[in-house]
């Protein structure tokens, strides 16, 4: 508080002093210029007083000039003939002209201080800015002001560079080129943007982002340059990385492309040959086809000859026992055939519908042996199995032959009863066939064929050819328990062929 106080009562007796002063002079100079002028140095007085005191001051030099000195000179002046209140209008006139004057003193003042202030906040702020170096040329170029980034980027102090040319901080060769002068010229008509590289102060140089803009006054005339300087060697470095990185990858761009439509096209010639091999392999595929049907319908036809011939010699012997082996033979030779016209019909040349070639057989096995319909009936439990060649026809036979005994041996003498045939899925991978009745089943008195017979011989066989295992029951009836592996090649059959022989 104390400083304050000091400062207000020190800028306050300006007023006094300068009235003092006047009156000092104007009483010197009463004999040189008489009663003119008598209020021209106390107008001058409350001025300085209101400049440097503020308005305070100011009305206090205004009063104390009409207090003190108005007697002396303007009641000197009554002894010429001025009335009082003449007089007194001089005063008031005075008093008047004094607060105007210090009215307008203030003001001018107060716009002189804001702008001294707001010119020294804007050195301030200009100064403070370290990433930048910005300062003033005048008209030829030569540098005016100089701030702390300028000192961080190129080095110079402030001392070091005023009054000299901007031209220090371009390299010789631009120098030599007239780049300064010409960027001048150009901030001149406008505005001047650019970048280059620059010169420090130990020599080392930088590239540098310029720009220049010119200064007028309010008539347009030019009164110098302000340029602002900054470095982007950073920038400048990583940009280039950039590009490099850029063009790296754009050449492994066009060489992966270039590459890629190498490889398309030798996959594309790759594919056509692929396709005329495929085309190749379907026309050749389809003969084939063709011709397995061809086959299967010659060896259709060749069994049926067979068939025909056995059907043939059965009709000239009168043996019954030749008679019923000839039947038996016929029988499997028209199970295979079946097979083979089964292939024929449908258009899977490698797989057989399991239930309808047993179910196709099985009942014209029960008309071959004159079995009425209401004596036996035949069970069918067939799955949506596909058996091919190799299993179609031994499970055939084998079906043939067990169906074949429980027809001739199960049911004597008119006997009533049931055949059946499982064929099922069974985890993992297997397959289970079952062939039952439920005849007299196997005693003494059964006529059942000898496990030395053809057939039995045969069933054993067909069951090793499918590498596969049998169980039979004897209760109510007989049961025959196939299980082989579901889609195995079958193993071709030896034994048969030397038991049939």
């Amino acid at each position: 508080m104390q400083p304050t106080y000091y400062s207000r009562w020190k800028r306050f007796s300006i007023a006094p002093v300068a009235v003092l002063v006047a009156f000092g002079v104007r009483l010197l100079l009463v004999p040189l210029t008489g009663r003119e002028g008598p209020f021209l140095l106390f107008f001058g007085a409350v001025m300085l007083s209101a400049w440097v005191g503020g308005n305070a001051a100011g009305i206090a030099a205004t009063i104390m000039t009409a207090l003190l000195v108005g007697p002396f000179f303007l009641i000197s002046d009554a002894q010429f003939g001025m009335s009082p209140v003449g007089l007194s209008i001089l005063i008031v006139l005075f008093a008047i002209d004094g607060l105007l004057i210090t009215m307008i003193t203030g003001q001018l003042q107060s716009t002189a201080a804001r702008a001294t202030r707001h010119e020294a906040e804007l050195s301030l702020l200009i100064d403070g800015v370290q990433d930048y170096a910005i300062f003033l040329l005048d008209p030829m170029g030569f540098i005016v002001s100089w701030n702390r980034g300028a000192v961080r980027i190129k080095g110079y102090e402030a001392a070091e560079m005023i009054g000299q040319s901007f031209t220090r901080f371009y390299t010789p060769e631009d120098v030599a080129a007239g780049l300064p002068q010409a960027a001048l010229r150009t901030a001149a008509t406008g505005r001047y943007a650019g970048e280059g590289w620059r010169v420090r102060k130990d020599g080392t140089r930088f590239w540098a982002s310029v720009v220049i803009t010119p200064l007028r006054d309010a008539t347009g005339h030019l009164t110098g340059f302000a340029k602002v300087t900054r470095d982007v060697t950073e920038q400048r470095r990583q940009a280039e990385a950039l590009r490099a990185a850029h063009d790296e990858l754009e050449a492994r761009v066009v060489e992966r492309t270039a590459a890629l439509a190498s490889a398309n096209a030798l996959l594309e010639r790759q594919t056509q040959a692929l396709m005329t091999s495929a085309d190749s392999l379907r026309d050749s595929l389809h003969e084939k086809e063709i011709l397995l049907k061809e086959i299967h319908h010659r060896v259709k036809n060749n069994l049926q000859v067979v068939m025909s011939l056995l059907r043939l010699q059965s009709r000239q012997v009168t043996d019954p026992h030749a008679t019923a082996a000839l039947r038996d033979s016929r029988q499997r030779v028209e199970v295979m055939a079946m097979v083979h016209e089964l292939l024929y019909r449908t258009g899977d040349m490698a797989v057989i519908n399991a239930a309808a070639y047993i179910r196709q057989f099985s009942t014209q096995l029960l008309r071959v042996y004159g079995v009425a319909s209401d004596q036996v009936i035949l069970s069918l439990s067939i799955e949506e199995i596909g058996l091919t060649l190799d299993q179609a026809v031994p499970c055939g036979l084998i079906i043939n032959e067990l169906l074949s005994n429980s027809l001739k041996y199960a049911f004597p003498d008119g006997r009533h009863g049931t055949v059946g045939i499982i064929l099922q899925a069974s985890p993992p991978d297997m397959l289970t066939l079952k062939v039952w009745d439920t005849g007299v089943g196997l005693s003494t008195d059964t006529p059942f064929p000898p496990l030395t017979s053809l057939g039995v011989t045969l069933v054993h066989d067909l069951v090793h050819q499918l590498h596969g295992t049998t169980v039979t029951e004897y209760n109510a009836g007989v049961s025959v328990t196939i299980t082989f592996p579901q889609g195995i090649v079958s193993k071709p059959i030896t034994t048969a062929q030397g038991s049939a022989s």
